[in-house]
């Protein structure tokens, strides 16, 4: 088996846990991640040649978490996100200097993602059969709040909640519309699975995940629309199809009325955040009390019986201005480069591949989505938007190393 081969091996089981992890009732997230990093480590510790340059700040971030846990006030929770991190990092870092397995990630995570979105389409279709199926794969605690969501016309798929069920759904819509860009074959049939997972996502009925995808279509288009004298025509049916087909859904699919009698609820509530802006008050008030350091990273929950459902203020209160700081450097720092990535492989290869347009993509979601959610928390998040910033790096080296 050819090294490059044996780099899929890693690559296979990293998808499985992002996909389907919450089917295997006998591991846990933890448990995989370390799997997958030991995997890591045995295909390329011969081969690999590791670089540290575009992680100095994220590194910076683990020495952060290292503090944090001395200070924390439940050691054991910011234990558990301080070695879920690492494990994450560590996987980032050796493959950003491996080549030739970008195409396949993003193919593995096409397939995957489709798979959730036709479970969804079907639970919608012919929910009595997927009710059998969740009752079968899914554990007593995801199967009974489908059920739930299920009957307040919310679709989770074959998964327990409608967020993650939305961010299957959504790798699917990012990996559709940025072929849609790249790709000059197969148009009419990536419309259809553009309209097909469009349909899903609105049957999630999560608001922030339409807003979240919608802005992220829109910064994607303009800077993958651009070439060497400027901003370029050709794909700009895109973003008119898609504003089409949103206002058509809206209108024309029952099931997608359930979003906007939502909406309007909340807002004759006079809380559209769902009860979200209570959550980052008492979040604020712990961050006043413990402003430089904070309580300790991944304890929120302890403190406020809740995620704060916005992981910027819930680093502000878990380690302070400090911890703050660090993140989002990571964060823009990382985004920023990989539009300048973007630009200069455009200079150098004249056109843009596919896996760089997806790397861009699900990095703007992951950083738009955590306004709301709570995606630095889990590993079904987190390693997706670490993978896909080494996405971006390592196709970059590989380009730079043919010219």
């Amino acid at each position: 088996m050819s090294y490059d081969q044996r780099l899929k091996i890693p690559i296979t089981l990293l998808t499985i846990t992002v996909f389907f992890g919450h089917l295997l009732p006998v591991v846990n997230y933890y448990q995989l991640l370390v799997v997958i990093l030991v995997c890591t480590v045995l295909v390329t510790f011969k081969e690999a040649k590791v670089s540290i340059n575009n992680n100095i700040i994220w590194l910076l971030c683990v020495l952060i978490l290292c503090m944090s846990l001395l200070l924390s006030s439940d050691a054991s929770s910011t234990l558990r996100f301080l070695l879920m991190f690492l494990a994450i990092l560590f996987i980032k870092i050796i493959y950003e200097s491996q080549f030739h397995w970008q195409d396949f990630l993003i193919k593995m995570f096409f397939y995957c993602s489709f798979i959730h979105v036709f479970f969804t389409i079907l639970q919608y279709l012919l929910p009595s059969v997927i009710t059998t199926i969740n009752s079968i794969v899914l554990s007593a605690t995801d199967n009974g709040s489908n059920l739930t969501l299920l009957s307040g016309g919310n679709y989770a798929g074959i998964t327990g909640q409608t967020g993650i069920n939305a961010f299957y759904i959504s790798i699917f819509i990012a990996i559709v519309f940025s072929k849609l860009l790249t790709e000059s074959n197969k148009k009419l049939l990536l419309i259809l699975g553009l309209i097909v997972a469009i349909i899903a996502l609105f049957l999630t009925a999560k608001r922030s995940q339409l807003v979240v995808n919608g802005i992220a279509m829109f910064i994607v288009f303009a800077l993958m629309s651009r070439n060497k004298r400027g901003f370029t025509l050709k794909n700009a049916y895109i973003p008119i199809f898609v504003i089409f087909l949103g206002y058509i859904i809206l209108n024309y699919v029952p099931a997608a009325g359930h979003l906007v009698e939502k909406f309007n609820l909340l807002s004759d509530a006079d809380d559209v955040t769902n009860g979200r802006t209570d959550l980052w008050e008492l979040s604020i008030n712990i961050f006043k009390d413990n402003p430089i350091l904070g309580v300790g990273a991944g304890t929120i929950l302890s403190h406020i019986g809740e995620m704060a459902h916005n992981i910027y203020i819930q680093l502000l209160a878990e380690t302070g201005i400090v911890g703050f700081t660090c993140f989002t450097l990571a964060f823009l720092t990382s985004l920023v480069n990989s539009i300048i990535i973007i630009n200069r492989t455009r200079s150098l290869s004249g056109n843009l591949k596919l896996p760089l347009s997806v790397g861009l993509y699900l990095q703007i979601y992951f950083l738009l989505y955590g306004l709301s959610g709570n995606p630095l928390y889990s590993p079904i998040y987190l390693l997706p938007y670490m993978i896909m910033i080494t996405v971006v790096n390592s196709v970059y080296k590989e380009i730079k190393s043919k010219v």
